[in-house]
């Protein structure tokens, strides 16, 4: 970035690779529109390997340096996200079964149709399914929610102007 300063790398090892992040400090002017200042304080947001947001308050002083102003803050997540794996398992768990019957009775595209008695248990077993579905996708729905307001309120508690997440 043109007018920025690299600073140092950090790195990240993920399998057999070792990944290197060169961050680059721009100064950001004041808004042209309002006049007002770039903003001190930034809330850094960075999703961790298990799962976890974690968050840190920063701030820049006067002098340009940076400092921790408060964190590191973590939103764990991996208990709604254990369940929703179980949830995704049991699902493909009843689309197997599925699968299975519809080869037994040999049921594709052509118009075919189950005996009514097994019939009945492929309905029960779709609307099985597509429940679990519908479930998983509102807890992931709800822990972006979740994730989101706790990060916002971080932001406000602390008086930032600016938030960042590493994605």
């Amino acid at each position: 970035a043109q007018g920025g300063e690299l600073r140092l790398p950090s790195l990240r090892v993920r399998g057999n690779r070792v990944l290197a992040d060169f961050p680059v400090e721009v100064p950001a002017p004041a808004n042209p529109f309002t006049g007002v200042p770039a903003p001190r304080r930034v809330l850094s947001l960075d999703w961790g390997e298990r799962r976890l947001l974690c968050a840190t308050v920063l701030e820049q002083k006067a002098d340009g340096s940076i400092r921790e102003v408060a964190g590191p803050f973590s939103f764990d997540a991996r208990s709604a996200q254990a369940r929703m794996q179980h949830q995704r398992d049991l699902a493909k768990h009843l689309q197997t079964i599925l699968d299975r019957l519809a080869g037994l009775y040999k049921i594709a595209d052509d118009g075919a149709s189950y005996p009514p008695d097994i019939a009945r248990r492929v309905s029960a077993l779709e609307l099985e399914r597509n429940h679990i579905w519908e479930a998983r996708s509102g807890l992931q729905l709800q822990i972006g929610h979740l994730a989101t307001k706790w990060a916002v309120d971080l932001a406000l508690a602390y008086q930032c102007g600016f938030a960042g997440i590493e994605d």
